[in-house]
């Protein structure tokens, strides 16, 4: 309860904030929807700005941090109060505004989103596991370290560690005051403000009817549902990139030019946070400067929009190039080949696993490519596990095919307003872009708002059409209001179906892969009544069915001091480990230094000089498994770890596997612990 009023607190306090900031635009006349949005976004981008700065100066405290907040809520108490108002006179309106039948939509979708806003607080105070494994390996664990450090580092062995994390400096508030649930709904609370957006773009330049029918569909797409409850960032990003979209459009159809400043300087804002939350976020910055260029607004308006994205942008990228000697880190490689503790093997080993999901897009090969790329929409409908690791490809990574169906329907409809065609337009351009670049099926996400005010636009255009055939006869106007009458129900049918579907998924579909299989159905990251049963069993129940590592970790919190350290190897997720530690493969980093190693000894004085005392190896994730020629980790760990790293004939000489593994056979690490394929190893005499 405690994490939900401190949530509730957090938007308050941004929202407010934000408001004030906003109050020195002149001349801009936002509808209360808009104005929600766009503060509640610059509150939070800012609140999160300065958790980092107070990182990087070794503050981070919590009487540091709780000033910082305490600061923004002192001087956006104002905007509170403000914000409230709108929110009380908002409440009204929806039962007021508009004809009986809007009100019973509105009304109903309200309903929908409700419950879904209700389960998704819920799951967003379930321990994450390995589902959630980017949270559990970087968007939680590396706040988590920072704030165990007291500063904001690079990590070495770590490079997401130096990606933009203007989120992670949230969830880190989040695990400051109330651990993983905290960081949880601050993601949760992006979605409310995507929600906002939309309403409000949709109520500027369409309907808001159009609007609610767009929230709809982006609130009830499972992978969307699924990522709002978790500690990730794609619904953040789609914030951003959304509302700076929104803002570049509103410039183009503005022609007051006080109005047109105010509409440039958020535009260049929210992208700036959007660079700050992740790298992809370059791509929309380039296609808006592009739309901008190509409707003829002054360069010196596009400059300003540039010039404002990059200097919010450039406190991550500026100390990545001071730190890492590469401003994207660990990428562009061939660019700045100087860069920290990376090497052209490991970001080609990088960019083919980001390149192996989805489908081929070589320019080489152009007629399958093409084909590929016209295939995508029913791809992402018949063949989704493409797109999603095996290990994740569940109910909740689906998107449904409305977005297809709206989409291409759109194709057919005459009139459409310019507002409709500049968003999707900067939606399917950074769906062309995210084919050729890394087709992840979560990736999908940043642009959705964008489509989702098209695709609320042809929902309620179809609901509408076939009134241009209604002519002076009165058969041709009955069959007209007939087929009318027939596509509201279509299409009514098919959003509720969509948001009924994923509910009675959450009370029929089954957690376990193997029940999935024997019903032939997709198993469910979220199930209502596991949900429950996990909350009422706490985090370890959960945890320890889930993370075959956590047993594993417990035995090292047991038998060692916080000090003593913990390398991880074929294992990432660090989130619950209390104690220092480093990822150890070879590929993650030359942090390391195992092309210096000669043999096991030279590993083992490495360890002790950086105060390393255990390593832990989980075997279910190393490229020997599967080899029917060798021993399966799950029923003999010990075995395993012999015959895949220790015998010279599994494990060429020279790489990593070979110096760990001869470590193994001098007995200068050895194993204290295994079970679940997991083992681990502990310096022999603690030296």
């Amino acid at each position: 309860m405690i994490a939900i009023l401190l949530a509730v607190f957090a938007l308050c306090i941004a929202s407010g904030f934000g408001r004030f900031l906003l109050s020195f635009l002149k001349n801009w006349e936002p509808n209360p929807a808009e104005r929600f949005a766009y503060a509640g976004a610059l509150g939070l981008g800012i609140a999160g700005y300065g958790v980092y700065f107070l990182g990087l100066l070794g503050l981070l405290g919590k009487i540091q941090i709780t000033l910082w907040w305490l600061l923004l809520g002192a001087i956006g108490f104002k905007g509170i109060l403000a914000n409230l108002q709108d929110l009380i006179a908002g409440v009204k309106s929806l039962f007021i505004e508009g004809a009986v039948s809007e009100r019973a939509i509105r009304f109903a979708i309200l309903l929908t989103l409700t419950l879904l806003g209700g389960i998704t607080i819920l799951a967003a105070f379930l321990a994450p596991t390995g589902m959630q494994w980017d949270a559990v390996a970087y968007h939680l664990a590396d706040p988590k370290v920072f704030l165990q450090q007291g500063r904001i580092t690079s990590l070495p062995t770590e490079h997401h560690s130096n990606f933009p994390f203007t989120m992670e400096m949230l969830f880190l508030t989040g695990l400051l005051y109330a651990d993983f649930p905290l960081a949880n709904l601050f993601h949760f609370l992006t979605e409310i403000l995507v929600f906002a957006a939309i309403l409000g773009f949709a109520r500027r330049y369409l309907t808001s009817l159009a609007g609610w029918i767009g929230v709809l569909l982006f609130a009830t797409t499972p992978v969307v549902f699924w990522e709002a409850g978790a500690a990730y960032i794609d619904i953040g990003l789609g914030l951003y990139i959304a509302l700076g979209a929104f803002a570049a459009i509103s410039l183009i159809l503005e022609t007051a030019p006080q109005k047109r400043q105010s509409w440039t300087i958020l535009a260049g804002i929210m992208i700036g946070f959007a660079l700050g939350v992740k790298y992809l976020a370059l791509l929309p910055l380039l296609f808006i400067g592009g739309l901008l260029i190509l409707k003829r607004i002054p360069l010196k308006q596009v400059a300003l929009f540039a010039t404002l994205a990059g200097a919010i942008a450039s406190p991550w990228y500026a100390k990545n190039w001071v730190v890492m000697k590469n401003p994207v880190y660990p990428y562009l490689y061939k660019v700045f080949s100087q860069s920290k503790y990376w090497s052209a093997d490991r970001g080609a080993t990088y960019d083919s696993e980001q390149q192996s999901f989805g489908y081929a897009h070589s320019l080489k090969q152009p007629s399958e490519t093409l084909r590929n790329l016209l295939m995508t929409p029913f791809n992402l409908l018949s063949n989704a596990q493409k797109y999603s690791n095996a290990g994740e490809y569940t109910f909740m990574a689906l998107y449904g095919g409305l977005w297809s169906a709206f989409g291409l329907a759109l194709l057919s409809l005459r009139g459409i307003p310019s507002p409709v065609r500049m968003a999707m337009g900067l939606g399917g351009s950074q769906l062309l872009a995210w084919f050729f670049v890394a087709q992840v099926s979560r990736y999908l996400i940043s642009f959705l708002p964008l489509l989702a005010v098209g695709c609320g636009y042809a929902a309620l255009r179809l609901c509408e059409y076939g009134t241009t055939l209604l002519s002076e006869k009165s058969d041709s106007k009955l069959k007209a209001s007939r087929f009318v009458l027939a596509v509201r129900i279509l299409i009514a049918s098919a959003l509720g179906g969509q948001a009924i579907l994923l509910l009675a998924s959450l009370l029929v579909l089954p957690t376990s892969g193997r029940a999935a299989n024997e019903l032939g159905v997709l198993p469910t990251v979220l199930n209502l009544p596991a949900l429950l049963q996990d909350l009422n069993n706490g985090r370890d129940s959960r945890v320890t069915r889930e993370m075959e590592t956590y047993s594993a970790i417990q035995y090292i919190h047991e038998h060692s001091i916080p000090s003593e350290g913990v390398v991880l190897y074929e294992e990432t997720r660090g989130f619950y480990l209390n104690r220092p530690y480093l990822w150890g493969n070879g590929e993650h980093s030359s942090y390391i230094p195992y092309t210096e190693m000669r043999d096991g000894a030279d590993l083992a004085r490495w360890f002790h000089t950086h105060g390393m005392r255990y390593a832990l190896i989980n075997m279910n994730f190393a490229p020997f498994v599967g080899d029917p020629e060798l021993p399966s980790p799950r029923r003999a760990e010990t075995e395993a770890l012999q015959r895949w790293y220790v015998d010279k004939a599994t494990v060429s000489p020279g790489g990593w596997r070979y110096v760990l593994g001869d470590a193994l056979r001098r007995r200068l690490l050895h194993p204290v612990f295994a079970e679940r394929g997991v083992v681990v190893l502990e310096m022999a005499g603690g030296e």
